[in-house]
């Protein structure tokens, strides 16, 4: 994956998290898509992971890897849905 991840991800945007590569490429489509299916490519599998199923990856990041704007969305999404309880 490491060897994947470094093909697919610009030399400037591994060297800085601000740079834009990382605010404006479509993680899901442009970015994910594509290193999922190199990664399975060389490892000789098909495909397990599609877009659907791409929150899952969040089981395995620790709560202070996510972004502030990242939880400042979801917590408005949450609120925005307790109000619509059956």
């Amino acid at each position: 994956m490491i060897e994947c991840l470094v093909d697919a991800i610009p030399p400037r945007a591994f060297r800085d998290r601000n740079d834009r590569w990382w605010s404006e490429t479509k993680m899901s489509d442009d970015f994910l898509e594509p290193l999922f299916a190199e990664f399975f490519k060389k490892s000789g599998q098909k495909v397990l992971l599609s877009k659907g199923g791409y929150y899952e990856i969040a089981r395995y990041i620790s709560p202070e890897e996510i972004e502030p704007e990242v939880i400042e969305k979801l917590d408005a999404i949450y609120k925005i849905a307790s109000n619509f309880k059956e």
